[in-house]
């Protein structure tokens, strides 16, 4: 159990979360085809009352925002002995790392931090770690040219990483103010 000090709110994640959440039930649906086709194959197998009792159930149910965020332990469960209460950690994970002051998170969604560790930096651990997956999926060399399309708050990250690593990168967005903000 973690008291929080930060969570990161990724803005293009979250905004069409909330987006998506305000649209009518055609609206999901269109929105969201792979989970409509869950539907219409529940609707094969269990037919129409259970399947309409199962989507408005999902729909009614509130999510919680965030995935990404750091603070210092409240609580530890038995036979976890990685972590102590008062450690600082980064955690990640939909449904765990969420905007809440108090998270409960898997010992495998944590990792302890340095007693000095800037917790405020430390929130950024999942983005972080997706853009580091992105470049490892990637298979750069150094000295070579890599296209990194959509500026958002991951593709900044992926930009700054790469070039760090020695590798030159184009940033590619519609928005000026991303493509700028990146040659900087």
């Amino acid at each position: 159990m973690v008291k929080n000090h930060y969570s990161l709110i990724s803005a293009g994640t979250e905004s069409s979360t909330i987006k998506a959440s305000q649209k009518g039930y055609i609206g999901k649906a269109k929105s969201r085809p792979d989970q409509f086709k869950k539907v219409i194959d529940n609707l094969k197998n269990q037919g129409p009352i259970n399947t309409y009792r199962n989507v408005m159930k999902k729909l009614e149910a509130y999510s919680p925002l965030g995935y990404s965020s750091a603070g210092r332990v409240i609580e530890v469960s038995q036979g976890v002995d990685e972590f102590s209460v008062g450690d600082l950690v980064a955690c990640s994970g939909v449904g765990y790392a969420n905007h809440a002051e108090i998270v409960t998170v898997p010992k495998n969604l944590c990792v302890k931090l340095n007693k000095n560790s800037n917790l405020k930096n430390a929130s950024y651990n999942a983005l972080g770690g997706i853009a580091m997956q992105a470049i490892r999926q990637a298979d750069l060399k150094l000295g070579e040219t890599c296209a990194v399309i959509g500026l958002g708050l991951v593709g900044q990250l992926t930009c700054l990483l790469l070039k760090a690593n020695g590798i030159n990168v184009f940033g590619i967005d519609v928005d000026n103010f991303a493509v700028n903000f990146s040659d900087g």
